[in-house]
């Protein structure tokens, strides 16, 4: 069976990727050795998608096709608080790790902050 490197860390968008394919998916915990998450330095979503992909597939040992996903805020916010296209960035500052849980909380409280209200699901 052909494998495909998703190049990702959170379980939960693993999983619910791997809900939807046949494909063998690994993700990066799969793999027997790290690969340096990347600096996120793209001027968009895409063009950070693109930069990890050809990073990582750079990297693997064994050569696979490489799946990468990269997500993205829009917030009425104060510049100083828009994280733009890296919203991993202020969640690692403030908790130390990026997480569902933590992104979520984050962002919540951001929201809040500026009179917003919050819809989670």
């Amino acid at each position: 069976m052909k494998k495909i490197l998703f190049a990702t860390t959170n379980q939960q968008k693993f999983k619910r990727l791997s809900l939807l394919t046949q494909t063998k998916l690994v993700s990066l915990s799969d793999l027997k050795y790290q690969i340096k998450e990347p600096e996120e330095i793209g001027k968009d979503t895409l063009d950070i998608a693109i930069l990890k992909a050809r990073h990582y597939y750079s990297c693997l040992k064994e050569k696979m096709p490489v799946l990468t996903q990269d997500d993205t805020l829009k917030l009425q916010v104060k510049p100083k608080d828009d994280p733009g296209s890296h919203i991993k960035e202020p969640v690692i500052k403030k908790y130390g790790q990026f997480t569902d849980e933590n992104a979520i909380e984050y962002y919540i409280n951001l929201v809040k902050k500026y009179g917003g209200y919050t819809n989670v699901f």
